[in-house]
């Protein structure tokens, strides 16, 4: 909601989501510098700063992927943008819960004792580096996307078929 009332007013919309996926990439390494010692508020701090900044990025490529399409293609382009969200998120997961589980992070109710206190927390810091990687090579994406100004309401209207 923040970055998607605040787009309107910069000529330069992306640097809304360049700085959040920043924003977004220094709470999560220091979230895996501070993993296992970190208390839970601390915790919860990080994890909501971490989804302010990336959540930034959202109403940008939208807007982005919007703007750059004919107003004939929008509900096209917004639906591959949707589609491709959600199949991203699935990805990320995946791809996540494989490297907790290279790490050694045990499957739920495999009945396997963990001990000590550091076999519980390098997959999680693991999870947040390799977070804050994808974060970063989002990043260089973005930086890449052309940015092309925002059209208004009346811009590229589309035809009249009857009168």
């Amino acid at each position: 909601a923040f970055s998607g009332r605040v787009i309107p007013h910069f000529s330069h919309y992306k640097r809304v989501a360049m700085v959040g996926v920043v924003f977004s990439m220094l709470c999560l390494c220091l979230l895996a510098v501070v993993a296992g010692y970190a208390t839970l508020l601390e915790v919860e701090v990080l994890t909501i700063c971490i989804g302010f900044g990336t959540g930034t990025t959202f109403p940008v490529t939208t807007v982005s992927v919007q703007n750059a399409v004919d107003r004939v293609h929008l509900g096209v382009a917004t639906g591959v943008l949707t589609f491709l969200r959600s199949l991203g998120s699935a990805l990320g997961v995946a791809m996540l819960g494989a490297v907790a589980l290279g790490y050694g992070l045990p499957l739920a109710g495999e009945g396997v004792r963990i001990v000590g206190h550091s076999a519980t927390v390098e997959p999680f810091v693991m999870i947040f580096a390799v977070a804050a990687v994808t974060l970063l090579l989002g990043l260089i994406t973005l930086t890449l996307m052309p940015e092309k100004e925002l059209r208004g309401y009346a811009d590229n209207a589309a035809p009249i078929l009857a009168e």
